[in-house]
């Protein structure tokens, strides 16, 4: 990985600052108490050979003084013994770094530790208001102590929503990564690592702290060579940089099918690890429909599906997975409020399925090729599997793990800035092909293998027999008997304009079919 170098953008940077040296390096000790922070805890992957340069220090965009605030609200006691609540609510939303979110109803408070906006309930922000109330009444107006209780947090707490509100505030950015330790801007050449600030407005971030030396020996010889071609290997990891992302510029979605005991789950339980489990929501097809499923993805930027049936992609929801990955804006309901936020249809997904899937196409097989990306397993599993082998090589290669989806990311941001596109392979493209051919097999059935012939028939099934060699010629996994029978009217009457009969002759009985038509095969 190309070592970071800072960027000195101005309103990042302190003016005091222009004597860091990025090639210094700090203990992790030193770079949290460097933040005012402890540091990580045990379960935070850091950086064990600490060579990760230090971040260029974040300023948050100023802030408004209590001069400016009064100007704008008043003092803080009005007529000798009225608290001002409108002052209180803007001065705690300045001095807590708290906002409020009008659609999803929600506050949010920084962690200047983490870096990260979180959602907090209103409950919880009546506690912090009064403990921090009550400190400012200590020590300016000890004689109003007496007023301050539950009515008078009550009161405040529109005020606040109203001071902090900030719609749509959490619009992400296709360049910038949040890692365990800092913020890294892909859009520098070569990248740039930054500290946290409120500015970011962040809410999603990967738990693993960056360090630029780390490698993952393992987690390539063991997990990835073995299975899976250099092309695949390559098309994952820009999926699983995009995933770290937290946006879907490619707007595909990854379908990882094949050997059961292959290494898909692991390779997904990974992704999901170094994207930050909390960043993660489960896709269930079957209820994309419902009133407030899609409400839960609110705030999450990867969904994932594991060990999927044949039919997962055959529902009739599966069409909303289409506006999920492809950019369309989505106002999710959300149960027990008014308010509907504005969300963009950006989410990655990641499917891992043991068997072949069939996908709903409804006539839309273009969209659906725009929008699938396909890696088979189809080497025999390891004989001896690692227990808790995602877990392992999270412990041990985690920050160079994390490294190979930065390269991922950056390789796909320059792909999609000059072809606008990721790119597939022959073979891969092939994959989808294959895929929408057999998810519509009984039209490609009657397309390739039945012609006009004005004084023949067939029977319905003459051409199911037909139509099962035909699947079996192409290792497709065809439709149930009862399927065939409902689909093949409408595609005969689609393509030939012939409508199913009930009187073509075999062994002088009558038989369902079709005339004026024949197999070719």
């Amino acid at each position: 990985m190309t070592p970071l170098t800072s960027n000195m953008n101005p309103l990042l940077v302190p003016k005091n600052t222009p004597g860091i040296d990025m090639s210094k390096t700090l203990s992790i000790e030193k770079k949290a108490a460097a933040h005012n922070e402890p540091p990580p805890s045990e379960n935070t992957v850091i950086n064990k050979e600490e060579s990760t340069p230090e971040p260029v220090l974040a300023q948050a965009t100023p802030r408004p003084s209590d001069a400016e605030l009064e100007v704008d609200y008043g003092p803080l006691i009005e007529e000798g013994s009225v608290v001002n609540q409108m002052y209180v609510a803007a001065k705690f939303a300045r001095d807590n770094l708290i906002l409020h979110e009008p659609a999803q109803s929600t506050f949010y408070d920084y962690d200047p530790k983490t870096g990260l906006w979180q959602p907090a309930n209103s409950e919880s922000v009546k506690i912090q208001l009064g403990i921090w109330l009550r400190q400012i009444l200590l020590e300016s107006a000890k004689h109003l102590l007496k007023r301050l209780n539950q009515n008078l947090l009550s009161q405040i707490l529109p005020f606040l929503r109203g001071v902090a509100e900030k719609r749509d505030a959490f619009q992400r950015t296709n360049n910038i990564v949040h890692v365990g330790n800092g913020m890294l801007h892909l859009d520098d050449n070569p990248p740039s690592f930054h500290g946290f600030s409120p500015d970011y407005y962040s809410r999603n971030s990967s738990g693993i702290c960056y360090d630029e030396t780390a490698k993952c020996p393992e987690f390539l010889s063991a997990l990835l060579q073995p299975a899976l071609s250099d092309d695949d290997i390559s098309l994952l990891q820009r999926y699983a940089g995009q995933c770290l992302l937290g946006c879907n510029p490619s707007q595909r979605l990854l379908l990882l099918r094949g050997t059961p005991g292959g290494g898909k789950s692991t390779v997904a339980n990974i992704i999901q690890t170094v994207v930050g489990n909390h960043n993660v929501a489960q896709l269930r097809v079957n209820l994309l429909g419902e009133r407030f499923e899609l409400a839960h993805y609110i705030g999450k930027t990867l969904l994932v599906s594991a060990d999927v049936p044949g039919d997962f992609l055959n529902h009739k929801y599966a069409q909303v997975l289409k506006t999920l990955v492809g950019g369309d804006p989505l106002n999710p309901e959300q149960k027990n409020r008014s308010g509907r936020p504005n969300m963009k249809g950006e989410f990655n997904v990641i499917i891992t399925s043991n068997t072949r899937l069939r996908v709903r196409l409804d006539a839309d097989s273009g969209a659906w090729r725009r929008r699938l990306a396909i890696i088979d397993y189809a080497l025999a599993p390891t004989e001896k599997p690692i227990p808790h082998f995602a877990d392992q090589l999270i412990s041990t290669e985690g920050a160079g793990i994390l490294n190979w989806c930065i390269e991922g990311s950056v390789q796909l941001l320059s792909e999609l800035n000059t072809t606008g596109h990721i790119d597939l392979t022959s073979e891969q493209t092939e994959r989808v092909e294959a895929l929408l051919c057999e998810s519509d097999s009984v039209r490609y059935f009657v397309r390739e293998c039945v012609e006009k012939r004005e004084l023949e028939d067939v029977t319905t099934h003459e051409l199911l027999m037909s139509y099962n060699d035909y699947c079996d010629e192409r290792g497709w996994q065809g439709v149930a008997t009862r399927q065939f029978e409902n689909q093949i009217g409408d595609v005969m009457m689609d393509l030939h304009r012939v409508p199913r009969r009930s009187d073509i002759k075999r062994n002088n009985k009558n038989q369902r079919g079709f005339s004026q038509v024949a197999l070719t095969i």
